[in-house]
């Protein structure tokens, strides 16, 4: 912790700072910079994705308070001399504590190579399912893509006496290197800002983390003053897309200090003690 707060930088209001003997009440800003011993990472963002079709493929994530990510794939394959645009839904989720940080992804396409009748078509239905690790030197999520490739014919019914089928023609799997560069915006980074309503010695407000990418999980605010001990204990619980976020904090007061911070966010475990 002590090498921690040194890089720690607290900036507070005329109102944030809490008179001796009186619960905190305003504004504190914490900043953690990329070396302060508790990074914070959000993938959030677009990503070029040449280890799918072509090189020409995007991809575009979303990460939440759980660390659950969604996102596309915008992608483009030929049939004879036509160029088929495709969107293709993935998604993952983000684990770690400080160093490493893992991401799995996986999406799923039908490409069609070939329509024999207006309600058939025969194709390969292609699963990817990958597996990086974050490398904060070099900003890059690298790792393998384990690809499931089933031929298929896939015929459309015309009712419930005419349902629709599939039918699978073979599939083999094989595994490649994937490496995606994240945007350099993302170096680990962060704010963590309360806003301080005090009620005697309870305490109630938000909270809010913003990631070096822009990215911002909002928090609603619970704790407690203690004047005997000069410390407030504050909860922190996610809202919206930061739904399934949570902190825990021990604030010294009335500098405001964090003694200490354990939780989890955007799927990464917090811990100073």
């Amino acid at each position: 912790m002590k090498e921690t707060m040194k890089h720690l930088i607290i900036i507070m209001t005329l109102a944030g700072t809490a008179a001796l003997g009186q619960a905190p009440s305003g504004t504190i800003q914490y900043e953690f910079p990329t070396n302060s011993g508790v990074p914070l990472w959000n993938f959030t963002g677009t990503y070029l994705a040449p280890y799918y079709l072509n090189t020409n493929d995007t991809l575009q994530l979303q990460q939440d308070g759980r660390g659950k990510i969604i996102g596309t794939y915008q992608t483009g394959y030929q049939i004879g001399n036509q160029t088929v645009d495709a969107v293709v839904s993935a998604t993952g989720s983000v684990r770690g504590r400080g160093s490493p940080v893992s991401v799995r992804l996986a999406s799923t396409i039908f490409v069609v190579q070939s329509s024999p009748s207006y309600s058939e078509e025969i194709g390969v239905r292609r699963k990817d399912r990958l597996l990086l690790t974050f490398e904060p030197a070099t900003r890059t999520l690298g790792g393998t893509d384990r690809v499931t490739n089933t031929r298929q014919d896939v015929v459309v019914g015309a009712g419930f006496f005419s349902p629709s089928h599939t039918k699978n023609l073979g599939s083999f799997s094989y595994t490649q290197a994937a490496t995606l560069a994240v945007p350099e915006q993302s170096d680990g980074s962060w704010t963590l800002k309360l806003d301080i309503v005090p009620a005697g010695n309870k305490l109630s407000g938000t909270g809010s983390t913003i990631f070096s990418n822009g990215e911002i999980f909002e928090f609603q605010l619970i704790g407690r003053y203690s004047p005997a001990k000069q410390t407030s204990k504050v909860l922190l619980l996610g809202s919206g897309s930061a739904k399934g976020a949570r902190l825990v904090l021990s604030i010294v007061e009335p500098e405001g200090r964090i003694a200490s911070m354990r939780g989890t966010v955007a799927g990464q475990k917090l811990l100073l003690l």
